[in-house]
């Protein structure tokens, strides 16, 4: 949103409008309008964020980092949403004890991908060639693709309509009280209660599959997810697949850098750039054979195989 002016990777510089929001007759302003005008808020902070839940978390942001002498938070038990709440609970267990915040959270996820370009899309990800949906699948390795953490099954459908030739089983994996919710599953998908934090139930599958999945936990605890998925790909064979935004070294649009302050707000973790995903990746023994992005704002689509 040009508050701060960028000058390269990491390097960022004042502007005339941060300079003047020095001065109290313009600085001023920043507290009185979040806190008595809030009709005035900006589309951005409408979308992403809620009264009850993440304004708080935003509103409390500058106290948190005063507290924490402006450290980058790390924990996910104890970050800008901790402050706020005044809670130890990290924020997905306390929206799940939450239901009506739950809903509300779906809701908006739901929202925030309507009308965006999907990696299954044509002209985006060339998932034919790439996962070779048209060829007969392998008798030992019948599983097609296995949607690790997908929620309610939305992805696994959207590919079912979208590349109806695709052979083999679709798997969807989530945590028993996720799966109840589906009852019975659709014609072509498995549904299979799974913990991501445990080894994987499925191996040899032509591709696994994370979705918005990553971006919610540190490395540390990205690190144990794909370290539980690595042993169950086939080298030369599967791939994993990770939808996620990848944020530009330089020039983050605001619609990728909004999500960034939200997980950070939320979660105390962060959207990641290509660097750090090949970094992450390599530590879990996976190398990046391809990223694919439609535009900013637009999540990305990232492949990996094994090294061995």
């Amino acid at each position: 949103m040009n508050i701060v002016g960028e000058t390269g990777a990491d390097e960022f510089s004042p502007t005339h409008f941060s300079n003047a929001l020095t001065f109290p007759k313009h600085r001023d302003g920043i507290s009185y309008w979040f806190a008595s005008d809030i009709p005035l808020l900006p589309l951005v902070m409408l979308t992403h964020c809620s009264f009850d839940v993440a304004g708080p978390s935003f509103h409390g942001t500058p106290g948190y980092l005063k507290n924490t002498k402006y450290q980058n938070p790390r924990n996910i038990a104890d970050g800008p949403f901790q402050h706020a709440h005044h809670t130890k609970e990290p924020f997905f267990v306390w929206l799940g004890e939450r239901p009506e915040h739950s809903e509300h959270f779906n809701n908006y996820m739901s929202g925030y991908r309507h009308g965006k370009r999907s990696w299954m899309d044509e002209g985006f990800y060339p998932l034919k060639e790439r996962l070779g949906v048209d060829t007969p699948n392998d008798e030992k390795n019948p599983v097609f693709l296995v949607d690790v953490g997908g929620g309610l099954g939305h992805d696994l459908e959207e590919l079912k309509v979208k590349h109806p030739g695709i052979r083999g089983h679709l798997v969807l994996q989530d945590q028993p009280e996720v799966i109840a919710q589906i009852g019975k599953a659709s014609d072509g998908i498995e549904l299979t209660t799974h913990d991501f934090f445990t080894p994987r139930s499925v191996k040899g599958a032509r591709a696994y599959y994370l979705h918005s999945v990553l971006h919610d936990w540190d490395d540390a605890s990205c690190l144990k997810i794909l370290r539980n998925i690595v042993p169950a790909m086939r080298p030369g064979y599967s791939k994993l697949l990770i939808n996620e935004n990848v944020v530009p070294d330089v020039g983050a649009a605001w619609s990728i850098t909004s999500m960034d302050w939200l997980m950070m707000a939320l979660g105390a973790v962060r959207e990641r750039t290509e660097k750090q995903w090949r970094g992450l990746l390599g530590q879990a023994g996976l190398k990046v054979t391809g990223v694919w992005t439609y535009e900013q704002g637009t999540e990305s689509l990232i492949e990996a195989e094994t090294e061995t």
